[in-house]
């Protein structure tokens, strides 16, 4: 636990450290990447998606709907995969 820069740079740098995984800003992504990148760290960054719900032409609306409606008001929409959007 920490301040992000704190404990990004701790973990980036910690040798029993082989991958690191962040969520959040792109500017304080950024900033992880590089600390990893010297350290050679692989990263996966998700810096602010906005999770899509992609709903085909060929679906069953009456089906998918429930479960669309429920992709953003599960835990009030306060996930990080909570739907912010539907594409149909």
């Amino acid at each position: 636990t920490g301040y992000g820069r704190e404990a990004g740079a701790a973990l980036s740098a910690h040798a029993d450290i082989d991958h690191i995984s962040f969520t959040g800003s792109p500017a304080t992504g950024t900033m992880v990447a590089q600390a990893a990148a010297v350290n050679h760290r692989p990263v996966t960054l998700e810096l602010g998606g906005k999770s899509p719900q992609v709903v085909f032409a060929d679906a069953d609306l009456d089906a998918a709907t429930p479960v669309l409606i429920n992709a953003i008001i599960q835990n009030a929409g306060q996930t990080c995969s909570a739907g912010s959007r539907v594409l149909i």
